[in-house]
């Protein structure tokens, strides 16, 4: 709070995107406030080149952005953004070139002006006055008087009160780490400021260490470092050429990070441990859809489960499954145990990340689809853990895993014939029509359709016509009906027949017709596979 962040670049080296030259938040919560963000670049990667130079906060899984009556200015294109499942508020703000809001660039919040405020140079305590470097605004800036007084802070960085005495129309607090000193005599005009005396922060005492001392180091360095009281210190463990970090010893947040950080709510020693040789992490993988068998046509779940069992920490594992182009319409989500990050929290297609796996982590992906309904035989799908350049995996064989299912058919075959009206007169003509349904959901390749007409109907001849895409029937002929066909899920067949009553019938008249599975496809309904139309003579 009340900082100021200025020429700084990210890179690729720095955060692996290239991108939030001045902050670049993953994975945490972020609060900005009363700050100044100017001239700093990105050089980065991945589609989103020169953009993300001021801040960027990126989350897999949840994080809060707070940014309150903060400049960011002079820092390129989409200079302040957010990506990923981030919840974003603010107020006061101002942003000259803000993210523009189309994936993955989400505007920052709370922008009351993108008018530059023309920021001075940075300069040194003994010019702004205060006890760090500081970016002046001159008055009349466009930050002058128009931050939200709700959220900003009572003082700016060098400790010059909020708001200044100021009666003018411009009166109120200034956006970022800078007031305007002023006064309004016939006129505004610079003045001197009015500053509250903050004592200085208590400190404390972190100890760092590297054991054995010859196999790498630290950062902060090896040895006392004084810092503030009830701080969060960010350490390193850097391990020598022909070594690797193996944990930390001491209060630590994650002990097998080699990146961690260290509450000093007290004196703290830590050590950062090694070992000769590189990192060895076992990394597995599984594929299930909990069944040997699968229906053509129907839905289907697969869980991937991939986990790190160690001893070392993994950065850069890429977990892939190309689904099977049988499998269809893809969607899946993540969640994670252990602290694992840099999943696709929610997705559709394949799976592609490149992961972060503590020892004892895991992320387990529910990949749901659709089995096209004329696949046959069997149904394949693999995944696949791969571990990143300079890890050691003892177990290549668990790096992948397939679940094979053999595809069985199910359909719902249905038949219905009617001539729409309960009495018929004989000698005269007729028409009956008849309907063969596949509800599915597989495509049934042999179906049989049969309609032996009655022998009092005479000289029957018939049409036919499809829906769905079926095949395999006469679309005219005469006499009876025997069809094989190819119905595929939701296709229909439509038959009309018209022939004549005989004269001399009497009593009553049927027809019936009937639908028959081939061999091989599970009819899950049969009493829906014959129908009979009767009528009174």
């Amino acid at each position: 709070m009340a900082n100021t962040a200025a020429c700084n670049c990210g890179s690729p080296a720095s955060n692996g995107d290239g991108v939030g030259g001045a902050i670049f938040s993953r994975n945490g919560s972020l609060t900005l406030v009363d700050v100044t963000i100017n001239g700093n670049r990105s050089s980065g990667t991945g589609g989103v080149t020169g953009s993300g130079g001021g801040v960027v906060v990126y989350s897999d899984s949840s994080a809060i952005f707070t940014l309150q009556d903060t400049i960011v200015a002079n820092n390129g294109a989409n200079e302040c953004f957010f990506s990923g499942s981030v919840t974003a508020t603010g107020v006061g703000n101002l942003i000259m070139n803000n993210g523009t809001g189309t994936r993955p660039f989400g505007a920052c919040p709370g922008v009351v002006t993108n008018v530059d405020p023309q920021l001075q140079a940075l300069e040194p305590p003994s010019v702004n006055g205060g006890k760090t470097p500081t970016m002046a605004i001159p008055l009349f800036s466009s930050a002058m008087g128009v931050a939200d007084p709700g959220t900003s802070l009572p003082y700016d960085q060098r400790y010059a009160d909020r708001p200044q005495a100021d009666t003018s129309p411009r009166n109120g607090y200034d956006i970022g780490a800078y007031e305007v000193c002023r006064r309004y005599l016939a006129g505004l005009r610079p003045w001197f400021c009015s500053e509250t005396n903050i004592p200085p922060p208590s400190t404390t005492t972190l100890t760092m260490q590297a054991s054995p001392a010859n196999e790498g180091t630290t950062d902060p360095t090896p040895g006392s470092h004084t810092v503030e009281l009830n701080s969060i210190v960010a350490v390193q463990a850097i391990p020598n050429s022909g070594y690797h970090f193996t944990s930390w010893t001491g209060n630590v947040a994650q002990s097998s990070n080699p990146s961690t950080t260290v509450t000093m709510s007290q004196a703290q020693t830590v050590t950062a441990n090694f070992d000769v040789g590189a990192p060895s992490a076992d990394l597995h993988v599984t594929v299930n859809d909990g069944k040997s068998a699968a229906v053509a046509g129907a839905k289907n779940i697969y869980t991937i489960v991939v986990s790190n069992a160690g001893p070392s920490y993994v950065t850069g594992a890429v977990v892939k499954d190309t689904f099977p182009s049988t499998f269809t319409g893809v969607t899946f989500s993540a969640t994670e145990s252990g602290g694992a990050y840099g999943f696709t929290v929610t997705g559709s297609g394949n799976i592609n990340n490149t992961v972060t796996m503590p020892p004892g982590s895991s992320i387990t992906y529910k990949a749901t689809g659709k089995l096209s309904a004329a696949a046959t035989g069997t149904v394949s799908d693999s995944a696949s853990v791969t571990r990143p350049s300079g890890i050691s995996d003892p177990n290549l064989a668990n790096n992948s895993a397939t679940d094979t299912d053999t595809i069985t058919f199910k359909a719902d075959l249905k038949v219905t014939v009617s001539d729409g009206k309960t009495s018929a007169v004989a000698g005269t003509k007729n028409t009956y029509t008849i309907v063969a349904t596949n509800a599915g959901p597989s495509k049934v390749t042999g179906a049989v359709i049969r309609d032996t007409f009655p022998s009092t109907f005479t000289g029957v001849t018939y049409t036919a016509t499809q829906n769905g895409g079926a095949s395999g029937f006469s679309a005219s002929g005469s006499g009876n009906i025997n069809n094989t066909v190819t119905m595929p899920p939701a296709s229909t067949i439509t038959y009309k027949a018209t022939g004549t009553i005989s004269a001399s019938a009497t009593g009553s008249i049927s027809d019936t017709a009937t639908v028959t599975a081939p061999a091989g496809v599970l009819d899950p309904n049969t009493a829906n596979n014959s129908a009979t139309d009767t009528d009174t003579l």
